[in-house]
Parts: structure tokens; C-alpha cells; sequence
């Protein structure tokens, strides 16, 4: 159900009813919080909720555990619910754009399928206030492609090695020559790594 820039002031009731839905594209809707009906949607497999202005999620993200693909892309998330760990068939997640998004529970390391991690996305001072990578994060094991392009990230964790799943690995910032050097030698096992220095 592709409903992406539709001009609602509010939903029809008989969304709610809609139970085997797999597709929803609520993207680009000035959304302020996520329609409780959705959170009943318990078939979703891909859930579009990016271009709003979210600044959470409700606990009852956990209930769509069928979700493959989930974009939450350009909002103004702060954290993220302790219920996202119990997506265990997530393979897509995308982050970007969400400037002061720096709150990570723990769970999130149970996304044990999660296979592409979009985290990139700054344009102005400061950028994602999150400029750690989260211990949650080594718990990915099966994490193919992780890009923390135009954010805040300036350094990756020694335990990068043991992702061993991981093929590309894309940052941007302002690096020295050790921190480089630093960033390539965790990453040695990763086919394509892309440092864009930013000036």
C-alpha cells in the first residue's frame, strides 16, 4: 500500500483491519509520531517511514516481526525503542539523516539478520550526535554494508575484525594519516572500504 505524499489529515479507520498487508509507504507525510494502526500490521514485510518529522518510535515497533526492509531516513529521531531488537528477520535498516540520533539500546545487537546498516547523513554543524560506534553494533554478525557517510563517526572499534560477513565499509570525515591507518587495519578483511576525507 503505497500512500507516500498523500495529502491525509487523518488515516481511514479500515487501515487497521488490513492484516495480511506485506508494503507500506508512508514516506514524505510530515508525520510527527508513527499511526497507531500501523503497529497492528503484523504481515509488514517493508515499512517506509522516511522524508517525516518522527522524533520516536512506540515499544510496538517489536511487534512486526516480519519486517525485512525498514527507512526511517530523514526524520528527527533521538533513540531508538528497545523493541527494534526483537526484528529478528531485518535485513535493511536505514538511519541517514537523522541529525541527533545517538542512542542505541542494547538490543539493537539482536538484529541478527540485519545485513545492510545505512547510518550516513550530515550537512551542517553538528552532525549525527553520535560520534561512537555502539558496542551493539559488534553484535552483527552478518552485517554486509555499512555506510556512516557525512556523519560524525571518526573511528572504528578494534572489534570490527570479527565481522567477518562485512564486504563494504563506507566514512566520511576528517581523518589524520594515523586514524586512516587506524580505520584500514580494523577493516582488512573487508573487500571495498571507502574513506572520503572532507575538508
Amino acid at each position: 500500500l503505497d500512500l507516500f505524499r498523500n495529502d491525509f489529515k487523518y488515516f481511514p479507520e479500515n487501515l487497521s483491519k488490513l492484516k495480511q498487508l506485506t508494503y507500506l509507504d508512508l514516506s514524505d507525510l510530515d508525520l510527527v509520531q508513527v499511526p497507531e494502526f500501523v503497529y497492528d500490521l503484523h504481515k509488514l514485510d517493508t515499512l517506509d517511514l522516511g522524508y517525516n518529522d518522527l522524533t520516536g518510535l512506540e515499544e510496538g515497533l517489536g511487534n512486526l516481526k516480519e519486517l525485512i526492509y525498514l527507512n526511517l531516513m530523514f526524520n528527527n529521531l533521538q533513540s531508538l525503542p528497545k523493541g527494534i531488537g526483537k526484528l529478528a528477520q531485518l535485513k535493511e535498516l536505514k538511519l541517514g539523516w537523522n541529525y541527533g540520533l545517538q542512542e542505541f539500546p542494547e538490543e539493537f545487537g539482536s538484529l541478527e539478520s540485519l545485513e545492510i546498516l545505512d547510518f550516513g547523513g550530515c550537512d551542517h554543524e553538528p552532525c549525527n550526535g553520535m560520534v561512537e560506534i555502539p558496542a551493539s553494533f559488534l553484535k552483527l554478525k552478518n552485517l554486509k554494508h555499512i555506510d556512516f557517510g557525512w556523519s560524525a563517526i571518526s573511528s572504528i572499534p578494534e572489534g570490527f575484525k570479527e565481522l567477518k560477513k562485512l564486504e563494504t565499509f563506507i566514512i566520511d570525515g576528517e581523518f589524520t594519516e594515523e586514524e586512516i591507518q587506524k580505520i584500514k587495519e580494523r577493516l582488512s578483511h573487508v573487500k571495498t572500504v571507502k574513506i572520503n576525507e572532507i575538508y
